[in-house]
């Protein structure tokens, strides 16, 4: 039975994460036949889990396998392992010229409640669908001519799943739809050849669903307006020709350009983005650093652009936006697909707000998580996660940053005080940064009990058993903290006043070119050199897993908590 203080501490949105644990995945356990290295390229958490009696489960991704773990339910337990499912697709012989076997990518779905799925994709451009609980493969999605790179689900309808992808564009597809019936499951292709012009490498999910954002080898960043794909919406709506139903069924739609797209917020290749209410937070490789940055004239409350006022190529240098072209369009109603003047706008398309430092994250393919409060979790602050090359994690709670600039301050008899702000203050000073971070909240809940919620380790055909090749489970009965103090909450008093200007002085929130450093870095003790790829939060705030490879040649992934 867990105590007041215990439980507080658990729920508590100011403390951030200790290090718990990791879990090491030995190469031989999968990959005969492969280049002699394992890594975990992607790690997402079941967003459906709402028990309150038991952990939520997460698949981390890499090579051939799918690793289903649940964490520690109690401080000092390990990591428990539920279920390996292998891929059974041959291995070429000349692995050295083909890695079309190898996952990268994952994805948590269903159509039926009763029946979580696991879609995962990598290099071969196929997106296998399988479920979750016995491993059987669903469906196979095809479609792609490349490489595919990220899954995002979309955020209110589990069966809706959009893929970036190699070939320049991002496909959105149905579960629900049948192929074998002759229904084609790609609802949607983004791009076609008008948008990004190299691989795309990431894309995510507005939260109220009707924007797609997504990053690419080009240096781009692209929202997309995508129609409302409710199961009542219109687009679904056949018509009352049986004719028009089968033709519905099998066509795709195709968005050619982007509402917005930029090359101005980054050098390099974009590699991992996401939406922070109507705010953005995007990363590029060899730039060692997390940029958050806002769209001038972006709403998602207010109606969809029309897509007369997406703008075609070639109008602007580094930066197009339909959000400010929306009402020169509506101005000139009579010139249909009216593209506006060929020059820059007199109004700045984007204004970047920060930047937030991250060490040695300059390598490809590396990702951070933004844990946001839900409907079931509305308490929770937003906390910025990520790792770097170096064995070390990054913490930023970004209601802090908000809260130290609006009102951290208190000016009394001459001496300033920093004081650890109080949730339940109703007193604010200026204006936040953030004002628009709150908005574009998911209003639907979806989330309910499901049979993962409850399992345990399920024998299957495609587990791994045997001893010889087990992955090695550690635990810390103790978990190691940070050296800066035994809790790390954000906004303890300091002793003097100039302790409290030089935490001022480095979480300055004016000056969006000098990037913040962590609220809360770590270097777990893992006895190995950790090398971060992916990073995931659970939907309640309480764990973080960070997943990626060893100095050697073993996959791994370490295991935050907020058991104190």
């Amino acid at each position: 039975m867990e105590s007041a203080s215990t439980k507080s501490s658990l729920t508590h949105p100011w403390n951030l994460p200790h290090f718990g644990g990791f879990l090491r995945y030995p190469w031989s356990t999968s990959c005969e036949g492969l280049p002699p290295r394992h890594v975990f390229y992607d790690v997402k958490f079941y967003p459906y889990h709402m028990s309150s009696s038991t952990a939520p489960v997460f698949a981390l991704v890499g090579n051939r396998e799918i690793v289903i773990c649940r964490p520690p339910a109690a401080k000092g337990e390990g990591l428990l392992l539920i279920n390996v499912f292998r891929d059974l697709e041959p291995i070429p012989k000349d692995w050295k010229n083909c890695s079309s076997i190898v996952h990268n990518s994952c994805a948590w779905n269903y159509v039926a409640q009763s029946e979580p799925l696991i879609s995962v994709a990598g290099a071969s451009g196929l997106i296998k669908v399988l479920n979750a609980l016995t491993g059987e493969l669903v469906t196979t999605l095809l479609g792609h001519g490349g490489e595919i790179n990220d899954l995002a689900t979309h955020p209110l309808y589990p069966w809706i799943l959009a893929s970036a992808s190699g070939d320049h564009s991002i496909r959105i597809w149905d579960l629900r739809r049948k192929t074998e019936l002759g229904e084609n499951a790609c609802l949607i292709i983004c791009g076609h050849g008008h948008g990004h012009k190299e691989p795309v490498l990431t894309c995510a999910w507005h939260g109220l669903g009707a924007y797609l954002i997504s990053g690419g080898q080009d240096r781009m960043v692209c929202i997309w307006s995508v129609p409302d794909l409710a199961p009542e919406s219109p687009f679904f709506d056949p018509g009352e020709e049986p004719a028009n139903a089968a033709r519905s069924s099998a066509e795709t739609k195709v968005i050619h350009y982007p509402h917005f797209a930029t090359s101005a917020v980054h050098s390099n290749y974009v590699d991992c983005v996401c939406f922070y209410g109507d705010l953005i937070l995007s990363k590029a490789s060899e730039e060692d650093k997390i940029v958050l940055w806002t769209i001038t004239g972006f709403h998602s409350k207010a109606s969809p652009p029309s897509p007369s006022s997406a703008p075609a190529t070639g109008m602007f240098l580094d930066t197009r936006s339909g959000f400010l072209l929306e009402r020169a369009c509506n101005e000139k109603p009579d010139q249909e697909g009216w593209q506006g003047p060929l020059q820059p706008p007199k109004i700045p398309p984007l204004t970047r707000l920060l930047e937030f430092q991250v060490p040695f994250s300059g390598l490809f393919y590396m990702r951070f998580s933004l844990l946001m409060p839900s409907l079931a979790h509305p308490d929770l602050h937003p906390v910025l996660a990520i790792g770097n090359t170096n064995t070390k994690i990054f913490f930023w709670d970004l209601m802090g940053l908000e809260i130290g600039r609006d009102g951290g301050m208190t000016l009394s008899n001459d001496d300033d005080k920093f004081k650890r702000p109080d949730s339940k203050s109703k007193k604010r000073v200026g204006v936040s940064f953030s004002n628009r971070a709150h908005e574009g909240y998911s209003t639907s809940d979806l989330r309910s009990e499901s049979p993962l919620a409850s399992s345990s380790r399920r024998p299957s055909s495609v587990v791994t058993t045997t001893d010889a090749s087990s992955p090695v489970l550690f635990s810390l009965q103790e978990p190691e903290v940070s050296t800066t103090g035994t809790s790390p909450a954000l906004f303890d008093t300091p002793p003097e006043a100039s302790s409290m200007l030089h935490r001022l002085n480095k979480y300055r929130v004016n000056d969006s070119f000098t990037p913040l450093p962590a609220h809360y870095s770590h270097t777990p003790n893992v006895n190995y050199h950790l090398l971060a790829r992916q990073v995931a939060w659970s939907p309640c705030g309480k764990w973080c897993i960070i997943a990626g490879e060893s100095g050697s040649k073993d996959a791994m992934a370490v295991i935050y908590d907020r058991w104190v």
